[in-house]
């Protein structure tokens, strides 16, 4: 008898798992249940990772976060953030709307070294405890990446479409001086443009709540040279 009910109770948490209380992304995509997102790293250089979780119910979820060290070292420095930061291994509780994407969680890691590390991330129901989601962020470094990451370049828009807020996120070659983000309309006015770090992981939030609905180009302009132009849809 004791057999079935553990057998029960394991199918009643996988259910409840597979539910999908929430859905997690991470750099565009979506993270499943028991999914592993890796993380390359230097020595001494802060890494910080933005996850945006979404209330895919019908009803209010008053969410925690917690991670538990699986594979780490004594001198690792974690910055856990959601709705408020804590060096402490547990945040919250962050109230989720149904429908809405949270973007305030993020986890911010400073290594000693480059040996590889592992945290298991877990978001669950404040009152009850129930796990919404649980997933590994994995760190780990290769050889010649500090060579990879200085001439490396990628940008990207999320939301798009996007409603009243877009995150611009941008690695910069670290043989350009200075850089820009230009936002243009359809027919090539300029509507916005901000100014770009040139360096690895940089962001820029922008306000789109003015902008009218409809397609956007953005470019990413460093040393005069247009590296980069996408799409970007406004939908309000």
């Amino acid at each position: 008898m004791k057999r079935v009910y553990l057998f029960l109770t394991l199918i009643f948490f996988a259910f409840g798992l597979n539910a999908q209380n929430v859905q997690v992304t991470f750099e565009d995509e979506v993270v499943n249940v028991d999914d592993t997102v890796n993380i390359e790293i230097l020595p001494n250089v802060s890494f910080t990772s933005y996850f945006y979780i979404e209330n895919v119910t019908e009803e209010p979820i008053n969410a925690m976060a917690k991670y538990t060290k699986i594979l780490s070292e004594e001198e690792d420095e974690f910055l856990m953030c959601f709705g408020e930061c804590t060096i402490g291994n547990v945040a919250g509780p962050v109230m989720l709307n149904p429908g809405e994407i949270f973007e305030g969680f993020d986890i911010a890691f400073t290594p000693a070294n480059t040996n590889n590390r592992l945290l298991k991330v877990e978001l669950y129901e404040e009152l009850t405890n129930d796990v919404l989601h649980q997933y590994y962020v994995k760190y780990y470094s290769e050889t010649g990446l500090e060579q990879a990451k200085s001439n490396s370049f990628y940008v990207n828009a999320y939301p798009n479409p996007a409603n009243n807020h877009v995150k611009i996120s941008y690695s910069i070659p670290n043989k350009y001086s200075t850089a820009k983000i230009v936002i243009r309309n359809m027919v090539g006015q300029v509507i916005e443009q901000y100014e770009a770090n040139v360096s690895h992981n940089a962001y820029v939030n922008i306000n789109t709540s003015d902008f009218v609905n409809g397609v956007y180009f953005y470019s990413v302009i460093a040393d005069g040279v247009t590296l980069s132009t996408k799409k970007m849809v406004i939908k309000h």
